[in-house]
């Protein structure tokens, strides 16, 4: 197995995924029993990528995570310290927090959109699988998002990926 190093190309691994993905007889088949076009693909990996482009990507949640809401109990507080606590609290309940997207989240607000859907988006998966499973060399199952979520992993790397993903599925997935 090899690691993904930045800036490396994805063109010369569209033909290697697309081989992997020709394996399987229901590659471009939804959970639905219906077929997925390629070019649906394509533009739900597009969409992706621009929802990360606008509203930013971030690994994990975990890496904005915080501790909590800090409340205090103090007998001593005054009405006016309670109401300033109360309020405080109030805002960081209904506030709108961080915007970034995983690529998980990102892939599930694409199948939500008025041209995509749920077997739209298992498909696009199995694209994106079979380029990282070609890319690293990988053997038995390998997932678009624990290889989106490693240590190191940039917001390029993504964004190469959901290109290379779109080019296999124009290139590669039926037009009917």
């Amino acid at each position: 197995m090899q690691t993904i190093t930045a800036g490396r190309s994805w063109t010369d691994t569209i033909q290697a995924a697309s081989t992997l993905l020709a394996d399987r007889s229901d590659t471009w088949t939804g959970m639905s029993g219906e077929t997925v076009t390629g070019a649906a693909v394509a533009r739900h990996l597009d969409t992706v990528a621009d929802l990360l482009a606008r509203h930013g990507w971030v690994r994990s949640y975990s890496d904005t995570d915080s501790d909590g809401v800090d409340i205090a109990d103090d007998e001593s507080m005054t009405v006016k310290d309670m109401l300033r606590t109360v309020l405080r609290i109030a805002r960081t309940l209904v506030s709108v927090g961080d915007p970034r997207l995983t690529l998980w989240s990102a892939m599930k607000q694409a199948s939500r959109s008025d041209f995509s859907d749920s077997d739209t988006h298992r498909v696009a998966e199995r694209v994106l699988d079979a380029l990282i499973k070609a890319r690293t060399g990988g053997s038995g199952y390998v997932s678009h998002d624990s290889w989106s979520e490693r240590v190191g992993r940039t917001r390029d790397d993504i964004a190469a990926l959901l290109a290379a993903g779109a080019d296999l599925a124009h290139q590669h997935g039926p037009t009917a």
